[in-house]
């Protein structure tokens, strides 16, 4: 099957969503697919290479090649999917955020409720934030995860120990609500609980953070190292599609505390009190970590069902295999005339 990525005003670099969309470009390549992956920039991405096509375009779509399916990866694409003739590929919208910070909401759900693509997102939350934003219908296709890169690597005994090392991705996006984390940390500080503060990201160190530890973009070795170190993983983040460091971590044998903000983004795998522990505000995660440091023992079958939840989502093979079945489906005019009939049977895309 001949498949498109849609970067075209983002183009490629160093940072998580670039990640997801050449993981997936290269796991489709790897099972036979022909992929290609369009942009009007220069790839800039370094952690790990692409192994599809990458074609840089002057930003018309006449330059894309002919495909079975072209998939916008975001907002700023949707407009250059929507633009393409028919022989570029059955329009699709990989929906990875609702992407509220660059794109007007108004904006957004003309795109959610446009008949003409085919919408699948990565989370619940998007798929019941579409849902009520345009009444209209979305298949979850979530990206998967490694397995063979992020796993622990010795046994975790969850015995009491000196110190416990809490652990965070830093981001200087207000949507990722990293003041959450700041105040856990110095929360914990005044308390006097036995804890570091270990971060990753992918900006230079911040000078007005105080960590005891800071990698910045790691390699997968370094990171999978840097999430074995770490006991409890604080998510504070209020707008994501799916949520993928946490998952890491979790697959490494961390006890997530996580934000439950509708778009959080972990609503798919942190089940409370049973996979890892809400976070409604920063508080919450001081009180968790004050009873971990004081008995880690009970938590330890939390964190292995939290590993063991993030493994049922599969790996990212088994997604690909979800998302082509999909892009099949889209392929067919029917499925287009079905779509177009029902949607504007509810006002919607009229």
């Amino acid at each position: 099957m001949k498949i498109t990525f849609n970067l075209q005003a983002a183009p490629p670099a160093d940072n998580g969503g670039t990640s997801t969309i050449f993981n997936s470009a290269n796991m489709l390549k790897g099972m036979g697919h022909d992929v290609s992956v369009v942009s009007d920039g220069e790839n800039l991405f370094t952690w790990f290479k692409l192994q599809a096509r990458y074609l840089k375009t002057g930003g018309s779509v006449a330059d894309y090649n002919d495909a079975h399916a072209l998939i916008a990866t975001g907002a700023h694409s949707v407009q250059h999917v929507l633009n393409a003739p028919v022989s570029k590929g059955a329009k699709f919208w990989w929906i990875r955020a609702h992407e509220s910070w660059s794109t007007p909401n108004e904006r957004l759900d003309e795109y959610y409720g446009n008949p003409y693509l085919e919408l699948l997102v990565n989370s619940v939350g998007l798929q019941r934030c579409i849902k009520q934003r345009t009444g209209r219908n979305s298949t979850i296709v979530r990206p998967g995860m490694d397995f063979d890169r992020f796993y622990p690597i010795k046994k975790r005994t969850w015995k009491h120990k000196k110190t416990y090392v809490l652990g965070a991705l830093f981001s200087a996006k207000s949507r990722k609500r990293f003041q959450w984390v700041r105040e856990i940390y110095a929360a914990c500080l005044a308390r006097k609980l036995p804890v570091k503060l270990h971060l990753f990201g992918v900006e230079k160190r911040p000078r007005d953070v105080r960590c005891d530890k800071y990698l910045r973009a790691p390699s997968t070795n370094r990171l999978r190292e840097f999430y074995n170190k770490v006991d409890i993983w604080l998510a504070s983040t209020k707008s994501e599609g799916l949520h993928i460091p946490p998952q890491e971590a979790m697959l490494c044998g961390c006890l997530l505390s996580g934000a439950v903000d509708p778009l959080s983004g972990m609503e798919d795998y942190l089940v409370d009190g049973k996979t890892g522990f809400a976070m409604g505000y920063w508080s919450d995660a001081v009180e968790l970590i004050d009873r971990v440091t004081s008995n880690p023992e009970a938590f330890a079958h939390i964190a292995e069902a939290g590993k063991q939840k993030v493994k049922d989502l599969g790996g990212r093979k088994q997604n690909m295999e979800v998302m082509l079945s999909h892009l099949r489906n889209g392929r067919k005019p029917d499925v287009l005339r079905r779509r177009l009939f029902d949607l504007r049977r509810r006002g919607i895309g009229q």
